[in-house]
């Protein structure tokens, strides 16, 4: 396997929308993502999932496949590696989370009684709230964010990959929705 390398500016979000569009690939049958799965899954990874069944594979297949492109061993490296540049010249920051609508299917009370007991005993948890009542200044007609984000919460980290670790359990993320981060300036 080549050195690791990986294009300036990589960020999770962007490498896990780049597995998401492989995955669209393979499943629609798209001659040059078949090859590069062909190329780049292990040989017992495609034997399990029955490879060229393209059923089987999935979103845990097709970062294998990025990661490996990039010259990984395996996503938690790659992972690692994205998370770790990021964390380089950090101190502590802000950050201001917002849990996006667009989850497969609304999480239950408990769901979220969980995640926030986690994102408590974590200790990076700063606060954080639903929604309520809109309404706007001004003349400039502006985009409703209720019809799109459910809420937000604030966190204070060392090291933004120990955020995205908690943020991957948040129900938002694990029902296939998306939780926005922000990380504010220094003042």
């Amino acid at each position: 396997m080549s050195a690791p390398r990986l294009p300036p500016g990589s960020t999770l979000t962007t490498l896990r929308r780049q597995g998401k569009h492989l995955l669209r690939d393979v499943r629609s049958g798209d001659p040059e993502a078949l090859s590069r799965v062909s190329t780049h899954l292990p040989n017992q990874r495609r034997n399990r999932i029955g490879w060229p069944g393209r059923d089987a594979f999935g979103l845990r297949d097709a970062l294998l496949v990025l990661a490996r492109e990039h010259g990984f061993a395996s996503w938690p490296r790659l992972k690692a590696d994205v998370l770790a540049a990021h964390d380089k010249e950090r101190t502590t920051m802000e950050y201001f989370t917002f849990m996006h609508n667009n989850r497969d299917s609304a999480y239950s009370e408990g769901e979220m009684d969980r995640f926030l007991e986690m994102a408590r005993e974590s200790g990076l948890f700063r606060g954080g709230s639903g929604l309520g009542k809109r309404t706007t200044v001004g003349e400039k007609e502006v985009e409703n964010l209720r019809d799109h984000i459910g809420g937000y919460m604030r966190f204070d980290a060392d090291r933004y990959g120990d955020l995205v670790e908690l943020l991957e359990q948040h129900p938002c993320v694990v029902g296939g929705g998306t939780v926005e981060v922000i990380e504010m300036p220094k003042s």
